[in-house]
């Protein structure tokens, strides 16, 4: 599975400079893990951030992988 962000160019993320880019975060919950630091979304825009699984032991896993941004639609989902 992967998870994509897109930048869809809200109206309010526009600036006298023009539309800014969505700064983003991902964090997750073990045994998920993902690429830390913040990163950049330009207008229009699809990202495929890197979320691993751990699967060392076999069974069914559960965790929590969220992503948080500047975006004031959607600031925060899981």
């Amino acid at each position: 599975r992967s998870i994509s962000l897109y930048h869809a160019g809200d109206q309010a993320k526009w600036t006298l400079a023009g539309m800014s880019n969505v700064r983003y975060q991902i964090s997750a919950t073990a045994p998920f893990g993902a690429t830390a630091g913040t990163f950049s979304i330009a207008p229009g825009q699809t990202v495929t951030p890197s979320i691993s699984l751990n699967t060392v032991i076999p069974g069914i896993y559960q965790g929590t992988v969220t992503v948080t941004s500047d975006d004031p639609d959607l600031p925060s989902f899981s």
